[in-house]
């Protein structure tokens, strides 16, 4: 069985989802999410008598997924209107942004993304932008199930 639904939607500043993969204003790139690195923050120990070093302690540090969004628009404002409405969404202080696979759902606690808009001129003259994010996450996320 193939993949038939994908989602990416972010809760906004008046707690209202937005969905970013709705194949209108907004879809997802293919690669998006699909690789995530995990780094550690350790804490060490050496010794001036034994080699090497010695683990004390170390947890997950934040974690960066990267997510590609291509944004459409009616004509060039409708265009800059869903550019911005991305951009204010990806970089709010602190967000909830959730990301669902057919019945498996994501929530992952955000920090403002880091992004860079394209342009080229064959995008601006079909009223397409590309959207490259960045977005730093806690490291735990909530998973759940739709059966």
């Amino acid at each position: 069985m193939s993949l038939s639904f994908v989602s990416l939607r972010v809760l906004d500043q008046n707690r209202r989802w937005v969905e970013f993969n709705d194949h209108i204003s907004y879809v997802l790139e293919a690669s998006t999410f699909n690789e995530t690195s995990v780094t550690w923050r350790r804490q060490t120990t050496e010794s001036p008598y034994i080699g090497g070093r010695f683990l004390v302690h170390a947890v997950e540090d934040t974690v960066e997924e990267s997510a590609v969004i291509y944004i459409y628009g009616q004509d060039q404002v409708d265009l800059e209107d869903n550019i911005q409405k991305a951009i204010s969404t990806f970089t709010q202080t602190s967000y909830i942004m959730e990301f669902v696979l057919d019945e498996s759902r994501k929530q992952f606690e955000c920090e403002m993304a880091d992004y860079s808009i394209s342009r080229p001129r064959e995008l601006t003259h079909n009223n397409m932008a590309i959207l490259n994010l960045r977005i730093p996450r806690f490291p735990e996320f909530d998973r759940s199930v739709d059966y």
